[in-house]
């Protein structure tokens, strides 16, 4: 399941043409600059949504999720792409956003144990049983999508800034 959730900004597109006239050195500044501004947002955002301590009840080994929220910024040739969710280490992310299955006893088999490595472990291998279940507790895509008028705000206040520090800039 791909969960990704896109931004799109109004407005943008004007002036991104309105600065094709920019050398590309400084375009490439102004996006650099503003994706990682507004990635920042965007993860103090999620962060705030995030439940208290693990997510999942304290149970040990798992650590805090807001501590585990993080933004990556990537730069490409033509793109400056930002990443910003739970971290690797947060493995239980998936469990509190979206919910799960209580099982004791085992696992759920899911398909062929021989092709699991469960199978390994017999007490691994399909003879749990569901006894409840985890309602999702969403922080992630909440937080994604309280961020996004600050993340326009953050866009146009970048450009102004830019404006500012590059006064042949003042006229577009």
């Amino acid at each position: 399941m791909t969960n990704t959730i896109t931004s799109s900004i109004e407005g943008f597109d004007e002036a991104d043409r309105a600065l094709a006239g920019v050398e590309p050195f400084l375009r490439r500044k102004l996006a650099d600059r503003a994706v990682r501004r507004a990635a920042g947002k965007t993860r103090s955002s999620i962060r705030k949504e995030a439940p208290k301590g693990d997510g999942i009840g304290g149970e040990e080994g798992f650590p805090e999720l807001k501590k585990e929220i993080k933004a990556v910024v990537r730069k490409y040739d033509k793109l400056t792409l930002a990443v910003i969710g739970p971290t690797v280490e947060a493995r239980q992310a998936h469990l509190v956003e979206f919910g799960h299955k209580m099982v004791v006893g085992g696992t759920i088999s899911s398909g062929d144990p021989a092709r699991t490595r469960k199978a390994k472990d017999p007490n691994r291998t399909g003879k749990g049983r569901v006894v409840g279940l985890v309602e999702p507790k969403p922080f992630v895509r909440p937080g994604a999508e309280k961020s996004k008028p600050q993340v326009e705000r953050t866009m146009v206040d970048v450009l102004k800034q830019l404006a500012s520090e590059y006064p042949e800039w003042q006229a577009l």
